[in-house]
């Protein structure tokens, strides 16, 4: 799916606990193009645009990074990883915690890896934006084609790399551009028909400001 950078992005109202990281095992992963060299919101779930309580999953432009910031009661956590091509080719970033190690993975290949200091809080009373912050700021310029969430499952370096060679078979042989995965295998938000995880669970998400659809997309509402 295409973004502007300036007006249009996903959000989805409420959703359920399953559709946050937990306090245990988690994977937050994000297959994207950019279009051009700013600051870029991935996901983001917030109460009230604080740090706490939340998940900011963003590209900002300094340093070519990605920043991943969880935040819990005792406060927040801040994982970084650099080295980001400053180029529009397709890359994949993963964050992937298993039991307290937070792992960082460019392109399928672990580049840092830091410990976990707070547990995440799960709340249900929040939105999910995606392509944008909830304050109106850092709208995604480009091409997210895939996001995924995992709550309950750190990601091996081996299934991010399968996963990521698994996306582009899907645009090569069935032309697949956008696959919103939150929390496979567990059950959704809203039963609808149009967006569908592999394991048949429906989570459901609102376009705003008509973001593009391009060729043989799957539907997100």
């Amino acid at each position: 799916m295409l973004f502007d950078g300036s007006t249009q992005y996903l959000d989805q109202t409420s959703p359920s606990s399953n559709l946050f990281i937990g306090t245990g095992d988690w994977t937050l992963y994000a297959t994207f193009r950019k279009a051009s060299s700013a600051d870029f919101m991935l996901l983001e779930t917030s109460t009230t645009g604080s740090l706490l309580n939340g998940v900011f999953f963003y590209l900002p432009v300094s340093a070519a990074q990605s920043h991943l910031i969880v935040g819990g009661a005792a406060g927040t956590d801040t994982y970084t990883l650099t080295g980001i091509p400053a180029d529009t080719a397709v890359h994949n970033v993963t964050w992937a915690n298993v039991s307290g190690t937070v792992r960082g993975y460019l392109d399928g290949v672990l580049k840092t890896t830091q410990a976990q200091t707070i547990t995440p809080t799960v709340q249900t009373a929040v939105t999910h934006f995606i392509a944008k912050r909830s304050n109106n700021t850092q709208y995604f310029d480009g091409e997210i084609i895939e996001l995924r969430m995992y709550n309950g499952k750190g990601l091996t370096e081996v299934e991010i790399n399968a996963s990521i060679q698994g996306s582009r078979n899907d645009k090569i042989v069935n032309g697949l551009r956008m696959r919103l995965l939150m929390n496979e295998g567990a059950s959704g938000d809203v039963a609808t028909a149009n967006c569908i995880d592999v394991s048949g669970n429906g989570h459901f998400f609102t376009p705003q400001a008509s973001p593009t659809y391009l060729a043989n997309e799957l539907r997100i509402r």
